[in-house]
């Protein structure tokens, strides 16, 4: 780690000493030590993963202007030996960010992060599945409990007909089988929702729906 930071301090001073470049220096992160806080960490994996030099490169020219013997042919080296500072340039920055991708997969700091963070997405879907299996329960539950008490309100109200139709009989009134029958005709009623339903299968289809 020692070596690490001693190679991001030297390019950070000599990017720093750099007196002919056309853009301001500025200072970049140091690398820190197995004591730097995360949020210092990973501002120094950020800046360094977009190094861009500010130095010239003046040693890719590949020709000496004042050598040129008119205008002309200067014009064409000077066209050279920037297209050359623009390589070099493009190959030192990409060296730099492969350095700092080669520290930060093996900064210990790093992985110590990186399996807190998975640690936790696991605990969270962990906490997710088993919030979603409790509601589930939970739901069952209540479908139940509103099923149970339709049938609870049905049978009292299957009582309360036929205790109706003792009392015509024991008046001496005539009751008809088609009364019996419309008393006979199984319902189902939702009390939170104070709904009936003609069949089993579509209070099944209501309950789920809450």
């Amino acid at each position: 780690n020692d070596f690490c930071s001693e190679l991001f301090e030297a390019i950070e001073a000599e990017e720093a000493e750099w007196e002919d470049a056309d853009d301001e220096h500025h200072a970049m992160p140091p690398l820190g030590n197995s004591s730097t806080e995360w949020v210092d960490v990973a501002t120094f994996y950020r800046h360094w993963n977009d190094f861009c030099s500010r130095k010239a490169f003046g040693h890719a020219d590949k020709w000496n202007p004042k050598e040129a013997e008119n205008r002309q042919i200067r014009r064409a080296m000077e066209q050279e030996n920037k297209k050359a500072r623009q390589v070099a340039k493009k190959e030192f920055n990409a060296e730099v960010r492969q350095l700092v991708a080669f520290v930060q997969k093996r900064d210990p700091r790093v992985v110590a992060h990186h399996k807190e963070q998975a640690k936790a997405a696991q605990e969270k879907t962990q906490r997710e599945l088993a919030e979603k299996e409790s509601r589930r329960l939970r739901e069952a539950t209540e479908r139940r409990e509103r099923k149970e008490a339709a049938r609870k309100a049905e049978e009292e109200r299957w009582a309360e007909a036929a205790a109706a139709r003792e009392a015509r009989i024991a008046r001496g009134e005539v009751v008809s089988e088609d009364s019996d029958e419309e008393s006979d005709t199984v319902e189902f009623y939702c009390e939170p929702c104070r709904k009936h339903f003609k069949s089993e299968k579509a209070f099944d289809q209501h309950a789920k729906s809450k």
